[in-house]
């Protein structure tokens, strides 16, 4: 019974000092996001380099617009995508690439 509860008190040591050792990584990476947060409070801070997927902007596009989409390409920074309209006219849909946003 001793031997359990020693093994259990080092296992729990061993938790309680990752844990401490993590701690200030994980509280700066929190102050960060904090300070990077926009006017709609906290956000997860995204990296220079991530962007949605072509098939994500082409969701958005079609939802924003509610048609079908004809065609989508990717320029720079953007996503240009075109959408049928049910009343036959074509739209082009302006889509940032980093936050998914609608453009035009």
């Amino acid at each position: 019974m001793t031997h359990r509860l020693s093994r259990s008190r080092a296992l729990l040591s061993v938790l309680l000092l990752c844990t401490l050792v993590a701690a200030p990584a994980w509280a700066e990476r929190t102050k960060d996001r904090w300070r990077d947060a926009g006017p709609q409070g906290f956000a997860p801070a995204q990296s220079a380099d991530k962007r949605i997927t072509l098939d994500d902007a082409t969701r958005r596009a079609s939802r924003h617009v509610r048609g079908r989409v004809l065609n989508a390409r990717e320029r720079g920074d953007i996503y240009e995508v075109k959408v049928l309209t049910p009343d036959n006219e074509v739209v082009t849909v302006t889509v940032d690439a980093r936050s998914g946003e609608i453009i035009r």
